[in-house]
């Protein structure tokens, strides 16, 4: 983080918004360490940054935006696209992040991007072959380094909420609690919410798995209450598409049908044939292994 820098971008912004130099600065820095900072000479410590921006009116997410010339660091951009992907079956958008931050040049497999190319080229080889082992292999190591941390941040639940559900029974379990337990930290922080709900879908894919479908009720129930209240399409038409297999496995197969058939509906009129291709298939062997 170069602080020298900013001090030429809260420059611009100030005079932008005619604000004096004694104003914003008064009582943060004298006069001549304000001008040495503006002009990039000189750094400033993350406290008076802070203060800087609270008088400015502008958030630490907004001024680096800015700072960037009105575009999200390659880090932020990178980590918002995956965000994006929504669900596996998005293999164009899988392969053309994976490229992305190939091109990028990160070299070390222990570096926040470095751990999001081998999640991605995970499920790549998980879209390929559709078994969890060898997607398995290339993620172990990232289990192995996060399973020494006491405290996960965004970061890293974001990563384990990705990956978790291919690893061994007892680390899925270790994983599933720490997990809902940190992220409720973030409840008022960006994406959580989302992953919230990414962290609960892919224990009923866990579950679904290894033939414990009967279990994933209340993990699909918080998922379908979360996608309701947060609008949330794309996740909401998973959490129903796991609620039909749920209904089927209970027995109740009429049910279970009409909400898939409307699923089906809601993603070709979305236009999301990829993922609807692949539900499709789901759906197929879900309801031909145990017809009447």
């Amino acid at each position: 983080m170069d602080l020298k820098q900013y001090g030429k971008t809260i420059k611009m912004i100030r005079e932008n918004l005619n604000i004096s130099r004694k104003q914003l600065y008064d009582g943060v820095m004298v006069k001549s360490n304000a001008q040495r900072f503006e002009k990039g000479e000189q750094d400033s410590s993350f406290e008076k940054v802070s203060i800087l921006l609270d008088r400015l009116e502008l958030s630490f997410d907004e001024f680096i935006y800015i700072h960037h010339k009105y575009k999200e660091p390659e880090r932020e951009r990178f980590l918002h696209d995956f965000v994006n992907l929504k669900d596996t079956t998005n293999t164009t958008g899988i392969m053309d992040l994976h490229h992305k931050i190939t091109r990028a040049g990160v070299a070390d497999d222990t570096s926040l991007l470095g751990r999001l190319r081998i999640v991605l080229e995970a499920f790549e080889l998980y879209n390929k072959d559709q078994h969890f082992e060898n997607a398995k292999q290339l993620v172990e190591p990232i289990w192995k380094q996060l399973e020494q941390k006491d405290t996960w941040y965004y970061n890293d639940i974001l990563i384990m909420a990705n990956i978790y559900y291919v690893l061994e029974d007892e680390a899925v379990v270790t994983n599933i609690t720490k997990m809902l337990k940190q992220i409720k930290k973030y409840a008022g922080y960006k994406n959580s919410v989302n992953l919230d709900t990414v962290i609960l879908l892919n224990y009923c894919v866990y579950l679904s798995k290894r033939g414990r479908v009967l279990e994933t009720e209340p993990y699909v129930q918080r998922a379908l209450e979360n996608a309701k209240k947060y609008k949330q399409t794309d996740y909401l038409i998973q959490a129903k598409m796991k609620l039909a297999e749920l209904l089927w496995a209970q027995g109740k197969k009429t049910e279970a049908t009409e909400i898939a058939e409307k699923m089906f509906m809601v993603l070709e009129n979305l236009d999301r044939l990829e993922l609807l291709k692949d539900f499709k298939q789901d759906w197929e062997k879900i309801t031909s292994e145990n017809r009447d």
